[in-house]
């Protein structure tokens, strides 16, 4: 009776790994390949298109606001803000909003560049097609090993669920790019841009570092 009952165990177990571990794994290796460029992404671009026009007119009504800050800053006893400064970061704010896709697809580049260097180096075999490899064979092993690999199985899908969330989260960014450097203008609101800025940045390139980790793997 218990072999009957490990049986039936083994059997149904190495059925979910053999249903599951396919499919995921296969998402996996799509995933750590390289990031998607955002101008390939036509709803991403349209909508970023949009969000400059709107960025564009807040733009003008926030440059016109300084100025009148610069020029009534000694009468109203305002902080002073000095033109020779601000004029530049205008001019900057002006061109990284209006080009901000563009810089970020030259930033996903670059992280995709290094992501195939490493690849190159560390072979045509990957990670994820060594672990296909081994849950092909996984119908002759016993309770103990299947159960250790159903665990791995769910931490594959808590890391793919991962990469759809950092994929949509450098869509949502890109989207609202124009609206993080515009706010770089505002001295109140320049470390909330910086940081938006330095967490997109890592965001991108995070999936460089876990390529490393796996060709080491």
């Amino acid at each position: 009776l218990i072999e009957v009952i490990i049986g039936a165990i083994t059997g149904l177990l190495n059925t979910i790994i053999q249903a599951i571990a396919a499919p995921f794994l296969a998402a996996l290796d799509f995933f750590t390949k390289s990031t998607p460029l955002m101008t390939s992404n036509s709803a991403v671009f349209n909508l970023w298109l949009a969000m400059v026009g709107i960025t564009d007119v807040l733009f003008a009504v926030i440059v016109a606001l300084l100025g009148f800050h610069v020029m009534s800053a000694a009468t109203f006893g305002l902080d002073e803000i000095e033109f020779k400064h601000l004029l530049p970061r205008v001019g900057l704010i002006f061109l990284l909003l209006n080009t901000s896709i563009f810089i970020i697809d030259g930033i996903i580049a670059l992280s995709n560049a290094l992501i195939t260097a490493v690849s190159a180096v560390g072979g045509s075999q990957t990670v994820w097609s060594v672990l296909t490899s081994v849950v092909k064979e996984s119908g002759g092993q016993g309770v103990a090993a299947l159960l250790i690999m159903l665990v791995f199985l769910i931490f594959s899908v808590i890391l793919l669920v991962y990469y759809v969330g950092r994929l949509v989260t450098l869509f949502v960014g890109t989207v609202l790019s124009p609206i993080i450097f515009l706010v770089w203008l505002i001295p109140g609101f320049r470390d909330f841009s910086e940081t938006a800025m330095k967490t997109y940045i890592t965001t991108v390139f995070t999936l460089f570092v876990h390529v490393v980790i796996l060709t080491l793997a």
